[in-house]
């Protein structure tokens, strides 16, 4: 009886004592305050939940009956909500305008836009079961969920697509961001500033590096460091606390080290000479702590391994890595770290239209190159990886016609069940390069 007595000493009624008297107030509708040893007079139950993540500027609706769970009283449940503006959730239909019987249930829904930029959004349903002070809540939260961008030089578009729990892409669309009109669309990067602002980066392998934001929504172009530049691709790297990009100019076999601002676009940028003719550049850091940069080259069928200048972010002279290298043509090159804490580089080859498998020295020099099964009809130009619902992918960008989503063995990095995704209604593209841009 440790609930009586506990009763008593806050002064309330004991329930059991006088039970005839609270079923009359109940009958008549006058309880006056909730007591919390009993269940709330009504109840909220989703009918059609929210999922737990949706893509930006997609809609989607969830209902929810409230119901009187007394066996005596009639009700009226008043709405008392809170769906902050900018949250994007809104009430669009509701049946709770009448007196609610015993028993009786009524429905509300809640629809959804997500914003065009957004994390979470959150909001709490709340009805008072009126004439008492009693009230049932519900908490909704609905986070974003990881997209993927697809890019398409041969039809000069840009895709965004969703990505489902197995790492699947769904729901691709074609986005046509202002400032954009007559672009050419070849390769994308994401990154986020040092302040937390997030930017897409496209180069269009003609004049133009184009900055935009993290919902495509909008792109300007970026000022030229010299004049006929012709950008192919974009990297970033953090280096004694400065943000940095690093953009190939193909024309001039040059790669331009610029400062990233706080708004994501770029400061004063300095030429790095190269030799031959790179395509791309991404950086990573080996298991003796050291930073290096990697360059692909098609035309001199190398990668080259590069210092970086641990003050300024400066490239220091290249060298071709492996010593002794398959017979390949790569165009890009991606890394990734196994749970055990292995590094793998796989390196795109679109010769012989497979991807190579690296092992990477304690002094970031590749070895033991190995070629994993080309996919038949592929044209394989670029690779990426990431990790969605604790499962690592890889994601091959085939010129040819399709993206494929391949796993990753966790013990030796071997890629695996390799299979086109979308798996049904893909766009009719021709995939460049594909980015990942993470939940929020």
């Amino acid at each position: 009886m440790e609930v009586l007595s506990s009763f008593k000493g806050a002064g309330m009624i004991n329930p059991f004592k006088h039970a005839n008297f609270i079923k009359n107030l109940l009958s008549v509708g006058l309880v006056l305050s909730p007591v919390h040893a009993f269940a709330h007079l009504l109840t909220i139950t989703p009918i059609i939940p929210f999922p737990a993540n949706v893509l930006p500027l997609s809609t989607t609706t969830a209902t929810f009956a409230i119901t009187n769970t007394t066996s005596q009283a009639s009700l009226a449940a008043v709405n008392q909500s809170t769906l902050p503006n900018g949250s994007g959730l809104a009430l669009t239909m509701s049946t709770c305008d009448g007196i609610l019987a015993p028993g009786e249930s009524c429905t509300v829904a809640i629809t959804l836009t997500a914003p065009a930029s957004f994390s979470s959004s959150a909001g709490t349903l709340k009805f008072l079961a009126h004439p008492s002070l009693d009230y049932a809540q519900y908490c909704i939260h609905v986070g974003s969920t990881a997209e993927s961008y697809v890019t398409d030089d041969t039809t000069n578009q840009l895709f965004r697509c969703g990505i489902n729990a197995t790492g699947g892409f769904n729901d691709c669309l074609a986005l046509t961001p202002a400032g954009t009109a007559g672009w050419n669309v070849y390769s994308l990067a994401l990154a986020r500033s040092t302040t937390g602002v997030k930017s897409g980066y496209v180069s269009d392998n003609i004049n133009n590096l184009y900055h935009c934001a993290s919902d495509f929504s909008r792109c300007s172009v970026l000022p030229a460091p010299t004049v006929g530049w012709t950008p192919t691709s974009v990297s970033f790297q953090t280096i004694n606390a400065t943000q940095y990009s690093y953009v190939v100019d193909a024309d001039d076999n040059r790669i331009f080290q610029c400062p990233v601002n706080a708004d994501g676009s770029f400061g004063t940028c300095a030429p790095h000479n190269s030799t031959g003719a790179p395509s791309s550049i991404i950086f990573q850091t080996s298991s003796n702590g050291v930073l290096h940069a990697y360059v692909t080259d098609p035309l001199a069928n190398t990668v080259s391994l590069c210092g970086v200048d641990q003050s300024t972010g400066a490239l220091s002279p290249c060298i071709p890595t492996p010593v002794l290298p398959p017979v390949w043509t790569p165009t890009s090159i991606a890394f990734n770290t196994l749970a055990n804490g292995t590094q793998y580089a796989y390196v795109a080859d679109t010769h012989m239209n497979v991807i190579y498998q690296c092992n990477i020295n304690a002094d970031g020099e590749l070895s033991g190159c190995i070629a994993t099964p080309p996919v038949l009809g592929a044209n394989t130009v670029s690779i990426t990886f990431a990790t969605q619902s604790g499962v690592t992918s890889a994601y091959i960008s085939n010129h040819n016609g399709s993206v494929i989503q391949c796993g990753v063995d966790a013990n030796n990095g071997h890629l695996n069940n390799c299979l086109a995704t979308p798996a049904a209604d893909a766009p009719a593209w021709h995939p460049r390069t594909v980015a990942i841009s993470e939940q929020g």
